[in-house]
């Protein structure tokens, strides 16, 4: 059984290709700025069980968009609330007090969830489990 638990941090391209494998367990895999792909044929019980796959630039990307998307269609007064909670989530993304920023900014955009709502599935992936 192979077993493959390091930390990958790179801005290039990472596969992980099993043909005609058994039992490989890649549980607890962190993949940091990869753009990943996947490809399992054949393959039983390949364990990816508390594994993560992130990417640096698109976390920014995203929280660019989203304060870009707040800005111009939310009242100003709001607009100024919900940016400081932006900042937060950039200051603390990687950091153990992203979840908290995270929860902050759900609480402020509330009125606004039907622009946020769909920026929401995109920030999952940062939000550490603990």
């Amino acid at each position: 059984m192979s077993n493959s638990r390091s930390i990958l941090d790179s801005s290039k391209s990472c596969a992980i290709v099993m043909e005609d494998s058994h039992g490989n367990d890649f549980s607890g895999m962190k993949v940091k700025n990869f753009d990943v792909g996947v490809s399992l044929n054949n393959s039983n019980n390949n364990n990816f069980s508390d594994s993560s796959f992130t990417n640096d630039e698109n976390f920014h990307k995203t929280i660019d968009t989203i304060e870009q998307e707040m800005k111009s269609k939310v009242p100003v007064d709001d607009f100024v609330k919900i940016s400081k909670t932006i900042e937060q989530m950039r200051n603390n993304y990687k950091g153990k007090d992203f979840k908290k920023s995270y929860l902050r900014f759900i609480e402020v955009t509330a009125q606004h969830v039907s622009i946020v709502a769909p920026f929401l599935p995109l920030l999952a992936p940062y939000i550490p489990s603990s």
